[in-house]
């Protein structure tokens, strides 16, 4: 069974014990503590809720992308992007067609053996 641990939960002050819930009960209904597993004992009580830090090594969330530049030249576009990796900027260079040809598109780039795997399903726009 569940109980409430708060020593300053309203039930806890008006009763004399703390409030016991079912099983799929997680908060406390008179004061929105989270409930604990075992028999309400005082003795429980007055152990001070250990501090957890929810998630204590977050990864870095990625940055959405932005179109910084257009080139019509590929080998323009290869050199902007070496250059921004030179200076340790990630960068990306997508192949861009209307989306009424997207799929005429990647058929030809297939056949001719040029559409990457991870390029197979259409990405999210940029």
């Amino acid at each position: 069974m569940k109980f409430c641990p708060n020593p300053d939960c309203p039930h806890y002050m008006d009763i004399g014990k703390p409030a016991e819930f079912l099983d799929e009960i997680d908060l406390c209904s008179d004061c929105g503590t989270k409930l604990k597993w075992g028999e309400a004992d005082e003795a429980l009580l007055d152990e001070p809720e250990p501090e957890i830090d929810p998630d204590p090594d977050p990864e870095p969330k990625e940055s959405p992308w932005e179109v910084v530049a257009t080139f019509d030249n590929g080998a323009q576009a290869a050199k902007a992007r070496d250059l921004l990796r030179e200076r340790e900027i990630v960068a990306e260079i997508k192949l861009v067609v209307p989306q009424d040809n997207a799929a005429a598109a990647r058929e030809v780039l297939g056949e001719e053996g040029l559409l990457p795997e991870d390029d197979s399903e259409p990405g999210p726009d940029v």
